[in-house]
């Protein structure tokens, strides 16, 4: 299977240790075939028209295994704003506690803070 996959140029063997590793090809290829594509199109407008309404970044994540998996985001119109990188992932949290602090409320201005 390696060797099929090296005659293609999605993995390359290095020739002094044997080890073989990922090619620009298969990353190229990962960035072409989104898996949630028809997912990600649908929430668009509805992400753009949150993010513009509360002036927060939104981000739309889907459960990964045991963590949660950024596929889509939006940026907050305003200049300081909070924002996570694409495709990162995330420990699910339960119960209490988040990894960041996030706004949980309407008003930009009520200095409440979740998390």
């Amino acid at each position: 299977m390696l060797s099929c996959l090296e005659q293609r140029g999605y993995v390359r063997k290095d020739p002094v240790s044997g080890a073989y590793a990922l090619s620009l090809r298969l990353f190229e290829l990962s960035r072409t075939h989104l898996p949630y594509e028809h997912l990600t199109k649908a929430a668009a407008r509805p992400m753009r028209a949150l993010a513009e309404s509360v002036h927060e970044s939104c981000h739309l994540s889907i459960l990964h295994g045991a963590r949660l998996l950024i596929v889509a985001q939006e940026e907050s119109p305003e200049k300081i704003r909070l924002s996570w990188k694409w495709r990162k992932l995330f420990a699910v949290v339960h119960g209490i506690g988040t990894p960041a602090s996030f706004h949980c409320c309407r008003s930009r201005n009520c200095g409440r803070r979740c998390g």
